[in-house]
């Protein structure tokens, strides 16, 4: 079924008739490939205006008004979805009459948030332009894409440094020559469609296609709602690129916004962060990178310096337990400002030596090194892992964990005390 927010993307305002209410648990989603579920009532009408999400394109929102005898109730619609072939309309709150007192027939008015559908129409657009340009000069095909709410994003095997700015200016060019936007829609089978680009129909789909066309450049099957002009996408301004990568499969995500209000709340933002790393700098603009890059690289000094100073630290501890007579059978050395580099730092000062160590890094949240005889270090590990919460793997005569209550390590102290002192009486 094409829906009537299909049909005319710009209506704003559309009576209907109700089909049926169902209060249920829905799932929806709030991202790719999260899904939360949600009590509420669904409302299923004849047609509708407000979008279900699809295509990569987020649901409208909006408001329904129920008019019956004795007043009007006013709901608010906080998602839209399709489910089994319907459009469900989700509606939180409660109202007076109860729901399964609305009669099937009941007209219903509906009222679009208009800014929301419009920045999601002029970035879906947009992103058609887009695609269709890089397709079409670099030979550069759209994996997927993602709509957000600050900025989207199209997903493609690669792009370079040249291609980026070209593409970029070929897209406010034709922005500029104000090509028309249109809907098209097909029986299934129909010749047209295949001159039309697709990743694929949506599993289940059943019924008529519908391609989005921009004049003289692009055909596309498409669900979501559109400009009918490319003049009405105003400008395109890429932010640069990301990388992406899933089963170890590389590609580069470009980003960008469409639409001259987000491009000036975009320079903006940027311009309050240039202002304020200035104030923290105590730099001009040009200055920031220069001062950036010399702060960093002093900071690598600086931890480099730290680390050789807890390493230094670390051995007196270690000489002054080695002169310790008679030599102690356990070493137990917490350091909240550790890592695991220095873990292992310590465990080779005490190579070849009788000993069990006991390591700790981090504050409550941290890793653990249990080192000594195997046989201890087999009964203590699951001990260890119920005391400080963790979880970690027993190798040789080693257990190492990450763990999430460092505050009980005392405990742990205690029980590997408790376990050489039976091991020493068995002997």
């Amino acid at each position: 079924m094409i829906l009537k927010c299909q049909e005319d993307s710009f209506l704003k305002e559309f009576t209907t008739k109700l089909v049926e209410c169902i209060e249920d648990e829905f799932s929806i989603s709030i991202s790719a490939g999260t899904q939360i579920k949600i009590k509420g009532v669904g409302i299923i009408l004849e047609n509708t205006i407000l979008f279900p999400e699809g295509g990569g394109q987020p649901c409208d929102e909006g408001v329904l008004r129920l008019e019956r005898e004795g007043g009007t109730d006013e709901l608010r619609v906080c998602h839209v979805f399709r489910r089994n072939g319907q459009v469900v309309h989700l509606v939180e709150e409660r109202w007076d009459v109860p729901w399964n007192e609305l009669l099937p027939g009941t007209p219903v008015h509906q009222l679009l948030s208009w800014h929301r559908r419009f920045y999601h129409m002029i970035q879906h657009s947009g992103q058609h332009l887009i695609s269709a340009l890089a397709e079409r000069m670099f030979q550069l095909d759209t994996l997927s894409w993602c709509l957000g709410s600050e900025s989207c994003y199209i997903e493609l095997e690669q792009i370079t440094e040249d291609q980026y700015k070209t593409l970029e200016i070929e897209a406010n060019t034709f922005i500029g020559k104000d090509l028309r936007v249109s809907a098209h829609v097909y029986k299934e089978g129909d010749q047209e469609l295949q001159k039309a680009k697709t990743r694929g129909l949506p599993e289940g789909h059943v019924g008529d296609v519908r391609v989005i066309e921009i004049e003289n450049l692009d055909k596309n099957m498409c669900c979501g709602t559109h400009v009918s002009s490319l003049r009405q996408l105003e400008v395109i301004k890429f932010l640069g690129t990301g990388k992406k990568v899933f089963k170890k499969k590389k590609t580069c995500l470009l980003y960008f916004v469409v639409g001259r209000d987000k491009v000036f709340q975009k320079f903006d933002c940027m311009h309050k962060k240039e202002e304020s790393i200035s104030t923290i700098l105590n730099k001009l603009p040009e200055e920031h990178v220069t001062s950036i890059t010399d702060m960093k690289e002093g900071l690598a000094v600086a931890k480099k310096t730290v680390k050789e100073l807890q390493k230094e630290v670390v051995m007196l501890i270690i000489n002054a337990f080695k002169e310790e007579e008679p030599n102690p059978a356990l070493f137990c050395l917490h350091r909240p400002d550790g890592d695991l580099e220095l873990m292992n730092f310590i465990s080779r000062q005490f190579k070849g030596m009788n000993v069990v160590l006991f390591l700790s890094i981090g504050e409550e949240e941290g890793n653990v090194l249990l080192e000594g005889p195997k046989d201890i270090i087999t009964e203590l590990a699951p001990k260890v892992s119920s005391v400080l919460i963790g979880k970690g793997v027993v190798s040789g005569n080693k257990f190492q964990a990450k763990v999430s209550r460092l505050s009980c390590k005392k405990r742990v102290e205690d029980l590997i005390r408790e376990a050489l002192t039976v091991q020493c009486r068995s002997a």
